[in-house]
């Protein structure tokens, strides 16, 4: 289980290949994560979205739904950190693209290290969010790649909130999502989901680099007879 964990390190539970492959049932308890500052995942059979924000861990249904969760819930796959932001910028973003270009320019020469930020409203709100959430298995094991094709769209204009995300490097695919990872959560905790689409005229972002990883493994069957080879493809398709 995670300690009292340094500033920008990341910690990891499993692997998002062994999200992929089904590997949901069971995780690490939601109360191990209250010393972290933001971080992302999903709950026990893939049911919703997580975002954890100040210590508070919330599940983003596919009915729409928000709602804090019981501290014994469990999450089969998180990444979460405890952020100290070395870089703090504003930003006009057209697309998450555009967001991935603006953290390269604050850190430049970091392109195998990892990036943990938090993007907010500096401006009245965000123009559109195209955001997604998962129903959860319809049986055990069942990939998440097939689930993605069940997943619930919802789409937002000039709404306030907060993104927490990260951006992880090409060769990680597999580990974590190559490239940016991001969830959204409304600044009244109504709505959100993971991020597949942006637009904001301002917002300031607060990021650092994240050097320090740390990993738990499940010790379960279902993760020790998994096929985690990674599947490039499918990860596109269903984070986006």
């Amino acid at each position: 289980m995670p300690s009292t964990p340094a500033p920008n390190e990341i910690y990891q539970f499993s692997l998002l290949s062994a999200l992929m492959a089904g590997v949901a049932n069971s995780g690490i308890a939601a109360k191990h994560l209250s010393h972290y500052t933001q971080g992302l995942g999903t709950f026990a059979n893939i049911d919703g979205e997580m975002v954890l924000l100040d210590g508070v861990v919330y599940q983003l249904r596919s009915d729409g739904s928000v709602h804090t969760v019981n501290p014994e819930d469990e999450l089969p796959f998180v990444m979460a950190t405890k952020l100290a932001p070395e870089a703090r910028f504003k930003a006009k973003l057209a697309s998450k693209d555009v967001l991935h270009r603006k953290l390269a320019e604050a850190f430049p020469g970091c392109g195998n290290l990892f990036v943990a930020y938090r993007v907010s409203n500096a401006a009245p709100s965000w123009k559109r969010l195209k955001v997604r959430t998962i129903g959860g298995q319809q049986y055990k094991g069942q990939p998440l790649s097939e689930l993605g094709d069940l997943q619930r769209l919802f789409e937002f204009e000039d709404v306030r909130g907060q993104i927490v995300g990260f951006s992880s490097p090409l060769n990680w695919q597999g580990l974590s999502v190559a490239g940016e990872h991001m969830h959204f959560l409304s600044e009244d905790k109504t709505f959100g989901g993971h991020v597949l689409e942006l637009e904001v005229d301002e917002v300031e972002v607060l990021a650092a680099v994240a050097s320090s990883l740390r990993i738990d493994l499940p010790r379960s069957k279902d993760f020790n007879e998994a096929d985690l080879r990674v599947d490039d493809g499918g990860i596109r398709k269903v984070e986006g």
